[in-house]
């Protein structure tokens, strides 16, 4: 799930060369919607960048909850993660995977409780 065009196009061009199935949303209406909230509601460009690394980052646990919530697996990784191996999880796992303090990849099985309690703890 891509929130800018500069995601979605770096992600369409990563599923074009790759082998494995590699699906790219394109929220960037969602992405867009978010900017112009925080443009409305703040009065400085420090308050701007506050509240939308908070809305962007609330939409997060947000998206993961509504795939998994859907009956949907869900691997979730940032734009900025590097791979330097192949992540080696069955597309079935039933294992919720985050490293500790960082949630730029996430995996997440289907109707996951524990993405539902991330949601909720917002």
């Amino acid at each position: 799930l891509c929130l800018d065009e500069p995601a979605h196009a770096a992600c369409s061009e990563a599923a074009s060369t790759r082998s494995a199935s590699l699906e790219c949303l394109n929220a960037s209406e969602y992405g867009a919607q978010l900017q112009a909230l925080a443009q409305a509601t703040s009065s400085t460009y420090g308050e701007r960048a506050r509240d939308l690394y908070f809305a962007f980052t609330w939409a997060k646990p947000a998206i993961v909850w509504a795939a998994s919530r859907g009956g949907f697996p869900v691997v979730y990784c940032d734009l900025d993660v590097i791979w330097h191996t192949p992540l080696g999880l069955p597309p079935d796992s039933e294992t919720f995977a985050m490293r500790t303090g960082n949630s730029g990849l996430v995996v997440a099985p289907a109707h996951s409780e524990i993405v539902r309690r991330w949601y909720e703890a917002g």
